[in-house]
């Protein structure tokens, strides 16, 4: 028998759907649109000859394109921090747009939430997201669902919450 949600109508879903991955500096490059108004996630991975995909950085964006983000000066350091300790990594990024079941709205707080479970659930050695590994402060019930390309480690489904059977 399946666990089932105890409160069904208190849990956020969420689906969100990742993109193939793209070349991080062909990313950067003003030509190349993958975004629209929903894109909220990415994720910055890397790949060193054919052995498996590390995930990075997982980030969000609200209110912003996740080019204009990358862009920053923080996350230029960020890169660079990459670059120096993962000099044979080809680094790629996937982007996250977002659907929230039901009549629940995009919110802020909805989106750091679920960053955080996503940082959260994916961290590993590799990783460099540090400020929210180290203060995890969900507070609402949620199921992910994460549509991935299938060479892409992220965790298929995601479920914080009480559950029963």
């Amino acid at each position: 028998m399946k666990l089932k949600p105890a409160f069904k109508d208190e849990f956020q879903y969420v689906n969100i759907n990742w993109s193939e991955l793209i070349e991080y500096e062909k990313f950067t490059e003003d030509r190349y649109i993958h975004e629209t108004d929903y894109t909220m996630f990415y994720c910055i991975l890397g790949q060193y000859s054919d052995f498996s995909f590390k995930v990075f950085y997982i980030g969000k964006v609200y209110k912003q394109y996740i080019r204009d983000r990358i862009r920053q000066p923080d996350h230029k350091r960020r890169y660079n921090k990459i670059k120096k300790f993962y000099p044979k990594h080809q680094l790629y990024i996937t982007v996250g747009t977002i659907q929230l079941r039901g009549k629940s709205k995009i919110t802020s707080f909805k989106i750091d939430q679920i960053e955080s479970i996503l940082i959260y659930s994916h961290w590993n050695e590799a990783m460099i997201n540090e400020k929210n590994i180290f203060n995890y402060n969900v507070k609402n019930p949620y199921i992910i669902i994460n549509d991935t390309p299938k060479e892409l480690p992220l965790h298929k489904e995601i479920h914080l919450g009480v559950f029963v059977r």
